[in-house]
């Protein structure tokens, strides 16, 4: 492990057959050489890599230490879905800022590592799906998405398939700018539901029973706090709904 750190890494255009290895050249071999020579780095931009999925039992020295990756904000640009599952598996703990864009997601196998803030930026629909339900973000950025609808956002007033808990169960803070298809509508529906859903510990999530906002618990997640909107979204929202979101929200911003 190095010991120097990095400001910023861009690494562009990445195949297999790029690193000279046999097996080919894998996502946690990338990492393994950049933290090799550096102990951490601030902002990592991967843009352009195709690499083979890593194993889920990739070999080192079992004389070191298992790799610890340390990075505050990883930006994926026109990656793989091979790369960013074999990121998730062996990224580090939770704490760093992610960005997707211009990433199919379709495949992901992995839940992405719990994030403070989370970007997204031009995905298509079915990414947009499949992010929602398979992060947990504090703070979520929806940028240029002209393909995230109402019926895709509203998913953060529904519960998850698997479970009681509803998607993004940690979220505080939703930024939109310029998705043209997502309504003021929507957005307080969210507000709304987030306010109200707060479950009881129960044994087993089948016996959960919701109440309302008086109480104290939020194993369920904390309400929306913060929505920001910018673009065309910061422009459709009428004096009456902007009214309700004042009421409803500590923070409230159109740009």
């Amino acid at each position: 492990m190095g010991g120097e750190t990095l400001d910023s890494l861009t690494i562009l255009s990445l195949r297999p057959e790029d690193g000279g290895t046999d097996p080919p050249f894998t996502v946690f071999d990338l990492f393994d050489r950049i933290y090799s020579l550096f102990q951490s780095i601030g902002y990592i931009t991967l843009m352009d890599i195709d690499l083979k999925p890593t194993s889920r039992f990739p070999h080192w020295d079992p004389d070191e230490e298992y790799p610890d990756w340390r990075t505050e904000r990883v930006h994926f640009k026109a990656c793989t879905v091979g790369v960013i599952d074999s990121y998730s598996l062996y990224s580090p703990e939770a704490g760093q800022e992610l960005m997707f864009e211009d990433c199919n997601l379709h495949g992901l196998e992995f839940c992405l590592p719990k994030t403070p803030s989370l970007t997204l930026k031009n995905l298509n629909a079915e990414s947009l799906g499949i992010i929602i339900q398979k992060s947990d973000a504090i703070k979520i950025a929806f940028e240029d998405c002209p393909e995230l609808t109402d019926k895709i956002i509203l998913a953060l007033a529904n519960a998850h398939p698997d479970s009681w808990f509803l998607e993004q169960r940690h979220l505080r803070s939703l930024r939109m700018h310029a998705c043209p298809r997502v309504s003021a509508k929507a957005l307080k529906k969210i507000v709304s539901v987030r306010q109200k859903r707060r479950i009881v510990a129960d044994p087993m999530p089948a016996l959960a029973r919701t109440y309302l906002p008086d109480e104290n618990d939020y194993l369920d997640g904390p309400p929306l706090k913060s929505l920001i909107l910018s673009g065309l979204n910061g422009k459709r929202v009428s004096n009456g709904m902007r009214s309700w979101f004042e009421d409803n929200l500590e923070e409230f911003l159109e740009r």
